[in-house]
């Protein structure tokens, strides 16, 4: 995870962090062959960016998303059958 300091509280930060993880089934958006260190092996899986901010308050999730390798952000007739658009 990397952390950034902002500026509405000194000791709050936002945090950034991408996790693999294993995935089944014939054809979901996004899986390749790739390590994950969840597992500790090459395996089937996905890669999701999470954002969030945390404070003295509390964590609050702000985002995430679907990291496409380029397999999959250069194949448009794979990206479409997966429902991932343009």
């Amino acid at each position: 995870a990397r952390s950034l300091r902002t500026s509405a509280s000194p000791t709050a930060c936002s945090l950034s962090t991408r996790r693999a993880f294993s995935t089944m089934g014939s054809n979901p958006p996004g899986v390749a062959r790739q390590y994950s260190g969840l597992a500790g092996r090459l395996e089937n899986s996905q890669i999701g960016v999470f954002f969030a901010y945390r404070s003295p308050r509390g964590t609050a999730f702000i985002n995430r998303s679907l990291y496409l390798l380029k397999e999959w952000s250069d194949d448009h007739m794979r990206r479409r059958e997966a429902g991932i658009p343009q």
